[in-house]
């Protein structure tokens, strides 16, 4: 029920050495550590939040006690269940990467609520995020370098004017003006999901306005200018 990633999402990730994009294949490659990813690529996968009641039942059995209590905690059975599926994909794939059992892998978070792998008690060198709008759940891998990955469901925004002057910095928001409705949109999800993939591969989320994040949009694709409320180096990232 894995398949690659064919729509628009956003990954983020550490420059490092130079790291390259690469789409994953339909079935993972079976020699080598983490299934032949290496430190040059990023696997991405993306996989259905609308399973059959077979695949929900594989889903749920690998879950760890704390993410079945939070599963329970949602109120909407839309929501549980993509929480639900979203987290016992990621399981199985990090399950074929590490050659692990997947109820047995030990995901914990970070100071600002990443989420890492822990091995032996230590942090594995497998990396990787974890993003799912409308149905459909976007995952990230890659070796020693950190990575973000952000999908979101294009949609008509009401309120769209107000919500750039809480995303956009004042020279992107520059950009946005003149446009058609259509455009404005695209180019309001395109920086969204450029901005949260990059604020999640840092690890600081939510901890980072939007605004203070500056693209340069003129570049193909869009390049990190500044930061202005922590200290990453732009050029440490690419998107």
């Amino acid at each position: 029920e894995l398949i690659t990633m064919e729509s628009d999402a956003n990954i983020s990730y550490d420059l490092g050495d130079h790291m390259v994009f690469s789409r994953a294949t339909l079935e993972l490659k079976a020699k080598g550590p983490h299934c032949g990813l290496s430190k040059d690529e990023i696997h991405l996968w993306t996989a259905s939040l609308r399973p059959s009641p077979e695949q929900r039942t594989k889903y749920n059995a690998v879950l760890s006690p704390e993410e079945k209590d939070i599963a329970m905690s949602f109120i909407s059975t839309k929501d549980r269940e993509a929480y639900e599926s979203s987290h016992g994909a990621l399981r199985l794939l990090l399950s074929q990467y590490t050659n692990s059992p997947p109820e047995h892998l030990d995901i914990s978070k970070g100071p600002k609520g990443k989420p890492f792998l822990k091995v032996n008690g230590s942090t594995a060198d497998l990396c990787f995020n974890l993003s799912h709008s409308h149905g459909l759940a976007a995952f990230a891998f890659s070796i020693n370098t950190e990575v973000g990955v952000d999908l979101e469901y294009f949609r008509s925004l009401q309120d769209i004017a107000a919500l750039t002057k809480t995303v956009l910095t004042p020279s992107e928001q520059c950009s946005f003006h003149g446009l058609t409705s259509t455009d404005q949109h695209r180019m309001f999800f395109n920086i969204w999901t450029l901005k949260e993939a990059f604020m999640k591969c840092t690890g600081y989320g939510m901890h980072i306005p939007p605004e203070a994040i500056e693209l340069d949009l003129a570049a193909k694709p869009p390049t990190l200018q500044a930061v202005n409320t922590i200290p990453v180096p732009p050029g440490d990232f690419a998107l």
